[in-house]
């Protein structure tokens, strides 16, 4: 995120876990919605880059981070 931040909207990114391996697939945690098509493809690619992933089809699933109840 130091290189290219989430977007405003879609708030923080937190953590990254790959959950599959074929085809690889990575649930993303954390932030108030799910980043608009744009930062979806950079993620991709960035994951492409890191581990060699050329012409492999990579999923990505987004988990909001969950609002925290007050406390009573």
């Amino acid at each position: 995120q130091r290189e290219r931040p989430t977007p405003r909207i879609a708030g923080t990114l937190h953590y990254a876990t790959q959950v599959s391996a074929g085809p690889p697939s990575f649930i993303v945690f954390g932030g108030a919605r799910e980043p608009d098509a744009g930062y979806r493809r950079y993620l991709e690619g960035r994951l492409r880059r890191t581990f060699g992933l050329d012409g492999i089809p990579i999923r990505l699933t987004f988990r909001p981070r969950k609002s925290r109840k007050p406390r009573s």
